[in-house]
C-alpha cells in the first residue's frame, strides 16, 4: 500500500482549517481557498487591477483628477511605472488603445518601458492624434 492511498489530516495553506486528503500535493481545503490564495499572490506581486464595482479604480481616479472629457472613447489609462497598484493621478496617462497594447506587449516581453523611454511614445501619439483635445487637458507628463 502506498502513501497516496491513505487519507492524511492536513492544514489549509490559506485559511488554516483542517481537511483530509489522499494526495500530499493538496495545499488547500477547497477550490475557494485555492482561488483566494492565487488572487492574493497576484495582488502582492502587483499583477491585479483593483475594481470598484465593474469599473477599474485607476480609471475612476483619472476621471476624477482630469474630468470626464479627458477620457475619450478608444483610450486606455496607462500606469507610467507599470505598477497597477500605484494609482496616483500623476502616474496615470490616457493613451490610445493601440499604443497601450504595444506598450503592454513590450513590457510583457521584458523591455524596460518606464519614465525615461515613455515620452517618446507620447510624442508619437501626439503626432497621430494632434487634433485630440485630450492631450491638452491632462495627458502631458
Amino acid at each position: 500500500m502506498t502513501n497516496n492511498s491513505v487519507s492524511q489530516l492536513r492544514h489549509c495553506a490559506f485559511c488554516g482549517g483542517e481537511f483530509t486528503s489522499r494526495k500530499s500535493s493538496h495545499l488547500y481545503c477547497s477550490k475557494l481557498c485555492r482561488g483566494r490564495a492565487k488572487t492574493l499572490r497576484a495582488k502582492l506581486k502587483g499583477h491585479v487591477y483593483l475594481k470598484v464595482g465593474r469599473v477599474y479604480l485607476h480609471r475612476l481616479i483619472y476621471v476624477s483628477a482630469f474630468g470626464e472629457e479627458a477620457l475619450l472613447d478608444g483610450f486606455d489609462v496607462h500606469h507610467l511605472d507599470n505598477n497597477p497598484l500605484n494609482n496616483n493621478h500623476e502616474n496615470l496617462l490616457a493613451i490610445p488603445h493601440n499604443l497601450h497594447a504595444r506598450i503592454r506587449h513590450l513590457v510583457k516581453k521584458g523591455h524596460k518601458i518606464g519614465r525615461l523611454l515613455f515620452p517618446f511614445h507620447i510624442l508619437r501619439a501626439r503626432l497621430y492624434y494632434r487634433n485630440n483635445p485630450h492631450f491638452e487637458v491632462g495627458g502631458a507628463v
